[in-house]
């Protein structure tokens, strides 16, 4: 085995690079958010007629399925629709910093004491600055206008999508480091 193989094969054991991809995590991290963040944008761009459609289908068929008031659920499933656009994105936003921290390449958080922080209000004001910046764009496109209160929907669902990372994380913790303690003790 040649220097080059074997420095290929270390790479990949310590997991920069997923096999098949031939990005490393912070890569498809990163991809995942632009991703998100071109749909808000498309979502945004759309103008108010072709959004409300699109909204109306939807609390349609709820209305139909739970026999509801199709005005107040059109409202429920906008503003849903906005939440969990967010929630996505904070999702994203906390996996990409947490990777481009770990390697190296940022300092949005500092490792003390073998935990990462500052991460989650680094992912959090991305996400909310991202917020006040598709409102300011809807202003511009025919029939929508931007809006404080989506902002504070926006806002919110990155906060959710950083606090389910950081949930989901706190609750593998325990496991890893039993599993890290069967390790030494054999």
């Amino acid at each position: 085995m040649t220097d080059t193989e074997q420095e290929g094969k270390d790479y990949l054991m310590q997991g920069e690079i997923k096999e098949g991809t031939g990005l490393s995590r912070e890569k498809q991290y990163a991809c995942m958010t632009i991703l998100i963040m071109a749909f808000i944008f498309i979502q945004s761009a759309l103008s108010g007629e072709l959004s409300g459609k699109e909204s109306g289908f939807i609390a349609g068929l709820l209305a139909a399925i739970f026999h509801r008031d199709m005005e107040n659920l059109s409202f429920f499933v906008r503003k849903g629709a906005h939440f969990t656009e967010y929630l996505f994105l904070g999702v994203s936003l906390s996996l990409w910093i947490r990777e481009r921290v770990r390697a190296g390449k940022s300092r949005l958080g500092n490792r003390a004491g073998g935990r990462f922080r500052g991460l989650s209000p680094a992912a959090w004001a991305a996400g909310t600055a991202y917020a006040v910046t598709d409102e300011i764009h809807q202003i511009f496109v025919a029939d929508r206008s931007g809006q404080i209160r989506d902002v504070v929907i926006d806002s919110a669902g990155v906060l959710a999508g950083v606090l389910l990372i950081r949930i989901i994380r706190q609750r593998n913790k325990p496991e890893k480091a039993s599993k890290e303690a069967d390790c030494k003790k054999m």
